[in-house]
């Protein structure tokens, strides 16, 4: 009588889709522990002011020539270079953080302050958004940079 050779390839097969169970529950877990915020606090309402945005960029694009936000990635600084006409314009600079609105701030715009030292601030990608009001004109600037 001879003895039958089991074959081990059924566990190989039960033992990869073991795994395979395992990574997709062990990948499930973690993705409904992140806290995605892709969007701020009050979405809705700056839908809503689109088109005063859209008139205030316009206005920008007309008188605003020359308003600029420099990055110097060397040593993580943020000028802002306000052209002569709108120096007695004033406003605020935003700090916009697009993965966790919790770290947005606003700092004003103080006159002969415009360079800004953003070393301690989190590493990543920023979006800065400088608005200006001089008298019931607008105007805005925004720039994207990658703090390192």
């Amino acid at each position: 009588m001879t003895q039958q050779k089991k074959s081990i390839l059924p566990w190989f097969i039960v033992g990869g889709m073991s795994l395979f169970v395992l990574f997709i529950l062990q990948f499930l877990v973690r993705s409904m522990g992140e806290d995605i915020n892709l969007v701020g606090d009050n979405y809705y309402d700056k839908a809503q002011q689109y088109d005063q945005q859209m008139e205030t960029v316009r206005q920008t694009s007309e008188k605003g020539k020359g308003l600029e936000i420099i990055f110097y990635d060397s040593s993580n600084i943020v000028e802002l270079v306000i052209p002569e006409a709108l120096q007695a314009a004033t406003g605020n600079v935003k700090f916009y953080r697009p993965s966790d609105y919790k770290m947005d701030f606003t700092m004003e715009v103080a006159k002969g302050h415009r360079k800004y030292n953003v070393a301690n601030i989190e590493k990543g990608l920023w979006q800065i958004q400088l608005t200006l009001h001089d008298g019931d004109k607008a105007y805005f600037k925004e720039r994207q940079v990658i703090i390192k």
